[in-house]
């Protein structure tokens, strides 16, 4: 009688302490999923609060944007006394000859600039272009950015930093505080080239895919990150690049390539507001031309228009 109380008393305390073991597990487990819930909270609540300074930063940007744009058509000067491009490209397509000239012009130019002589590229301004265009290509940034997906914002916010890397971007940072009155031939010159086709490829220099182009089109047209990356630069160079970033998403429209669906009329409306209302742009015309030949291949954009 005796051994089997001591039996029983021995189970019972065996249940006991399986007890306390589960439901001491337990209270762990809740304690650590309520700590991990908090910490994940916080950490929402801390890229949300980044999300809206994004947001407002580029409304703020936008704003002013708008009042640059109101300043600038109050003082319009006379069309005839606009700046005469150094290099004027006509509207139809260069040939190859000329293209290739117009390529050499420029890396030759570029070579012969002070600054970038003191910056000691190796192997000159082609070859610098070259390795830069490939680090871009082979990374380009997402073109779609998901709310509250954190690390899709952030990857896009320093998209060009972590590619990049610091040196290369106070290089680039340093050319463009030096080439800004020739921003508008520099890029004209290399949107013809990207878009020239294979018969005008030269195997020396590097040419992005019309897929990179729609990439890198979609990351400024349609991403917090790349929004507010172009809203912090000369007023100049957002232009620009939104005006090609523009053809280069018709361009993905026309190859059936945008496959995030990405909307092209709200910015072929606003950057044609904006191009109109400037009176420093030496291919206005051309810019202009260009835009309400687009345009006129999207419908509702016909209407806004009508």
């Amino acid at each position: 009688m005796g051994r089997f109380s001591e039996k029983k008393i021995f189970i019972l305390l065996l249940c006991f302490i399986a007890a306390l073991a589960y439901f001491g597990f337990d209270w762990h487990k809740r304690a650590v999923e309520k700590t991990a819930l908090e910490e994940t909270k916080k950490e929402q609540e801390k890229w949300l609060s980044i999300v809206n300074k994004l947001k407002a930063d580029i409304a703020a940007l936008e704003r002013n944007a708008e009042e640059e744009k109101a300043a600038a058509s109050e003082s319009r000067v006379p069309e005839s006394s606009a700046p005469e491009p150094p290099l004027f490209i006509e509207k139809e397509k260069l040939d190859c000859n000329e293209l290739k000239k117009n390529l050499s012009a420029v890396f030759e130019y570029l070579n012969g600039r002070e600054y970038i002589q003191a910056l000691r590229l190796k192997n000159g301004s082609q070859e610098y272009y070259n390795k830069i265009m490939n680090k871009l290509s082979q990374n380009p940034p997402l073109t779609s950015e998901v709310m509250l997906d954190f690390d899709t914002l952030l990857k896009n916010i320093l998209h060009f930093y972590h590619v990049l890397g610091k040196d290369n971007i106070l290089i680039i940072k340093e050319m463009l505080n030096n080439e800004g009155e020739n921003l508008e031939t520099i890029m004209s010159v290399f949107y013809e080239y990207f878009t020239s086709g294979e018969e005008c490829r030269n195997d020396d220099l590097f040419i992005p895919s019309a897929v990179t182009r729609y990439e890198y089109a979609g990351f400024f047209l349609n991403t917090l990150g790349g929004k507010s990356y172009l809203f912090r630069r000369d007023s100049n160079l957002r232009i620009l690049t939104t005006y090609y970033a523009v053809l280069a998403l018709h361009e993905a429209n026309e190859k059936i390539i945008n496959r995030q669906g990405i909307d092209l009329r709200p910015q072929l409306e606003q950057i044609r507001e904006e191009i109109t209302a400037r009176n420093d742009l030496a291919f206005q015309k051309n810019y202009l031309e260009t835009l309400s030949a687009i345009r006129d291949e999207y419908p509702s954009a016909r209407e806004n228009r009508e």
